[in-house]
């Protein structure tokens, strides 16, 4: 897979990623916070930041143990959750694969130019043939990224945004 486009939503307070294969149609969108959002748009555009953000930092850290992103891995897609993994290497060859939230290992791997992986049977439930993008599958995929966004703030019990979500979602299906 590739990145094939960062943009703040137009519904609601997060960013669309969009991963598109790299030799193919099917894409796959993606949503994350607008912190997230934000590191991915400022790496792509070459944005100096005067401080390592949390990114930075791990690749720091990563480098100064001798440790490489070898990969990441959308594995699955659970409960309107994505599930990611990212395969880290020693010198020696070891490896191993961490859990992480979707957002933190794409903007790892965009930084480290790691490959990118989407399991198949991820495509197939929620991916999309790019071409065929119309305004009525644009709002799905903004709803079901909402639905995803709605899931993790339950889980989080953070009920102010999940109030927000939940607003931006009944004002979405209104305009259906």
């Amino acid at each position: 897979m590739i990145l094939h486009s960062v943009k703040k939503s137009r519904i609601g307070n997060f960013y669309d990623v969009i991963l598109k294969e790299k030799d193919g149609d099917r894409a796959l969108s993606i949503p994350v916070g607008t912190f997230d959002g934000q590191m991915l748009l400022l790496f792509l555009e070459k944005k100096q930041i005067l401080r390592p953000m949390t990114f930075d930092l791990m690749i720091d850290i990563f480098s100064h143990f001798r440790l490489n992103v070898r990969d990441i891995a959308i594995l699955d897609f659970i409960d309107g959750s994505y599930r990611a993994v990212i395969t880290i290497s020693d010198a020696a060859g070891l490896e191993k694969k961490i859990d992480s939230r979707t957002s933190d290992a794409i903007n790892l791997a965009v930084r480290e130019a790691a490959p990118l992986y989407v399991k198949n049977c991820v495509l197939e439930e929620v991916g999309f043939n790019i071409e065929e993008v119309s305004v009525d599958r644009e709002s799905n995929i903004i709803l079901q990224n909402l639905q995803v966004l709605l899931q993790e703030a339950v889980k989080n019990q953070d009920k102010e945004m999940q109030s927000i979500i939940e607003d931006e979602i009944s004002n979405l299906k209104r305009k259906k």
